[in-house]
């Protein structure tokens, strides 16, 4: 099993370190959604184009003259199971049921 942290040199070698993997029939677990697209096994995580929506908000009060130093911080909550069925298959692994029912399937 291998884990990769939130990482953009990683994150742009996906299609690499997900064959690499696959073929391996090593479960990939990365922490980004779309990593798992891009093959990863699975992620728990945040939804990043939420986040980016967040940031932007409080982008647009800053550049609106607020004072940035009394924005409260926001924590993203909504946390999200992701799961590349395909990759799964690919490497032989099953995922519970009850774990699929709760996630989002991604291929």
């Amino acid at each position: 099993m291998v884990y990769s942290p939130i990482d953009n040199t990683i994150a742009s070698a996906m299609a690499v370190a997900s064959e690499t993997f696959n073929n391996s029939k090593v479960p990939f677990y990365v922490s980004a959604d779309s990593m798992v697209k891009d093959g990863g096994l699975a992620t728990y995580g945040i939804d990043y184009t939420v986040l980016g929506k967040e940031t932007a908000k409080m982008v647009a009060q800053a550049l609106g003259g607020a004072d940035v130093s009394t924005m409260a911080v926001v924590k993203m909550s909504d946390m999200n199971i992701y799961v590349n069925t395909k990759t799964a298959d690919a490497i032989g692994v099953q995922i519970p049921q009850d774990i699929l029912d709760k996630a989002t399937v991604l291929e």
